[in-house]
């Protein structure tokens, strides 16, 4: 009886843990999708700011020119922050060629070889 029970202790123990792994792998699955949602957030506000930029400078005949390449460097650097949330969230891209899904993290497609 004693050896049936250790089995089942055994069993029940790497059930838990299997279920705990599960569980926290969708625990930072999420936190992702909310990084990544922040951060669109937070691109889509950058890009107001360049278009009040480029207006103002239209409106006022003033060179915003510095202005306008920090913003776009800052656009970049977001747009740079959203590809690294999706791969975290496992995000997939199609390619251009075939139309196949590809991890996103991938340069070129798995299917046809074509550059992403």
């Amino acid at each position: 009886m004693n050896e049936q029970a250790e089995k089942i202790l055994a069993v029940s123990g790497s059930a838990l843990k299997m279920v705990g792994d599960t569980a926290s792998k969708a625990l930072n699955v999420s936190k992702a999708y909310a990084n990544r949602a922040k951060e669109e957030m937070e691109l889509r506000r950058k890009f107001y700011e360049l278009g009040k930029i480029c207006y103002e400078m239209y409106s006022s005949g003033s060179d915003e020119t510095g202005n306008i390449k920090a913003k776009i460097e800052e656009i970049k650097k977001a747009e740079s922050r959203i590809d690294i949330t999706k791969e975290h969230t496992g995000a997939s891209r199609r390619c251009p060629v075939c139309g196949a899904a590809n991890i996103y993290s991938n340069s070129f497609c798995s299917k046809c070889g074509s550059n992403l």
